[in-house]
């Protein structure tokens, strides 16, 4: 026989568990549990630097509300990393900051994607900016009484995505941008000064786009025909550049340097075998400038060619061999005095 009292116990308690259930769910009080929620570090790495690095980056942190299943409040959309005279260790000056999320509440359950970019730089010709953005993960559940929901929320820092990589942290990465000058001068009494001098210029990175030469004459005249120079450089192609004396080049644009710091090119003189060619005060006769890399500060990029030619006169060779020519005469006078000597005897 059907017991009508504990169906209708049972009908009570089921439908008492729903309506708590259903309540539970409408209340969705947005409290975070900060013990999981705290922060994210940012860590800005400026590479291939060889001095203290001075300078500001800013960032945005927004939402990503394609994605997001609902709003997110709180959310301290401004955010910088100061270097004040940060020196590098290995080549890298790195700054790393904390980004407070705390204060972040949650509208509802789902997985909540932020979206953390640099955006500007206080000397971007120099230390342009990382394009990369990382999108930190956060997960907000139901907090939960044994098998029951509480009606809070809890938000979780899962991790940062970027490039197919989980991290706990954001690493905005830069190379400061810099330009190579070229001097040339031309000293010697058999020096002609109207005369064009023939540099090679090869720079190590088959990534440059539209690399500027500046202040190159438009056209030259060289071993009597007529050159008509290039204001750019291309890196698939063999890259000249023509300098009388006094004159000066710079390859990068020195108002908005284009070749990342740290690349490393080399300079030769083409040609010219009468002139004897000295580089960055060198003492040695050489044609050939080698250097490793490039540095971020553009007054050591400076590279001056010296090319000397001197006519060979007596009085010069004369005044060349003197010292020779005493030591052959004092050599020649004690030979004389010694066989003399032993022809008395």
């Amino acid at each position: 026989m059907i017991n009508m009292k504990k169906i209708i116990r049972g009908l009570f308690i089921i439908i008492t568990s729903c309506i708590y259930i259903i309540s539970a769910k409408a209340a969705t009080t947005t409290i975070n549990d900060t013990s999981e929620l705290k922060s994210i570090n940012i860590t800005k790495n400026v590479n291939n630097v060889i001095s203290s690095v001075n300078a500001t980056f800013n960032y945005k942190i927004t939402e990503e509300r394609s994605e997001n299943p609902g709003s997110i409040t709180g959310i301290n959309e401004d955010f910088s990393i100061t270097f004040n005279n940060v020196e590098p260790v290995n080549n890298v000056a790195s700054v790393t900051s904390s980004l407070d999320l705390s204060s972040l509440t949650f509208s509802k359950v789902g997985d909540y994607y932020l979206k953390i970019c640099e955006v500007s730089s206080s000397n971007p010709s120099i230390y342009p900016i990382d394009n990369k953005c990382y999108y930190p993960l956060v997960m907000v559940r139901y907090e939960l009484n044994g098998n029951t929901p509480t009606g809070n929320l809890i938000a979780t820092l899962i991790s940062s995505v970027s490039d197919g990589e989980n991290k706990t942290d954001a690493v905005f990465n830069s190379r400061p941008m810099s330009y190579i000058t070229i001097n040339n001068l031309v000293t010697g009494d058999m020096a002609d000064k109207d005369e064009y001098f023939k540099f090679k210029i090869t720079i190590n990175d088959d990534t440059l786009e539209n690399v500027v030469i500046k202040n190159q004459d438009a056209s030259v005249l060289y071993n009597g025909e007529e050159v008509i120079t290039s204001s750019t450089y291309n890196p698939n192609e063999d890259n000249y550049i023509y300098l009388k004396h006094g004159q000066s080049v710079t390859i990068g644009d020195g108002e908005s340097p284009q070749i990342k710091a740290g690349t490393s090119y080399t300079i030769e003189e083409v040609d010219h075998e009468n002139y004897k060619t000295y580089i960055n005060n060198s003492t040695d006769d050489n044609k050939l400038l080698s250097v490793e890399k490039l540095s971020h500060i553009s007054e050591e990029n400076i590279n001056e060619f010296v090319n000397n030619y001197e006519r060979i006169t007596f009085t010069g060779v004369v005044s060349n061999i003197f010292p020779y020519l005493i030591l052959v005469l004092m050599g020649l006078v004690l030979f004389v005095l010694t066989r003399k000597k032993y022809a008395n005897k």
